[in-house]
């Protein structure tokens, strides 16, 4: 009769562990998209430098109002946070200027 407890303890075990491992890769990989959303026009510029020159270049593109871009990655510059992005083109692009929020896929307002 204990070995059919101590075996009920171990699956119990694994499942939870099971259960755990999936939350988190469905919370990292799935769920923690976020989107840019152009409150005005917002410059894309090519390379990390071209976003960060003074004065900036020619962008490579522009949001308009109410398009959203999915950000690949936040990046912390110091005293203030740039974005690359994937533009529909499937060309990545930086953000840094602009008027601009971030939202997951819900539109709910999210920060990096």
């Amino acid at each position: 009769m204990g070995t059919i407890i101590k075996k009920s303890y171990i699956v119990a075990a694994a499942l939870t562990v099971l259960i755990i491992f999936t939350l988190l890769f469905y919370n990292i990989f799935i769920m923690n998209d976020i989107y840019i959303v152009a409150t005005n026009s917002v410059p894309i510029y090519s390379t990390l430098e071209e976003a960060r020159a003074n004065p900036a270049p020619v962008a490579m593109a522009y949001l308009m109002p109410g398009q959203r871009v999915k950000v690949v990655k936040c990046i912390d510059v110091k005293a203030y946070q740039m974005y690359k992005v994937s533009i529909p083109d499937d060309k990545l692009g930086f953000i840094l200027d602009g008027q601009y929020h971030l939202v997951d896929r819900k539109g709910n307002r999210v920060a990096c």
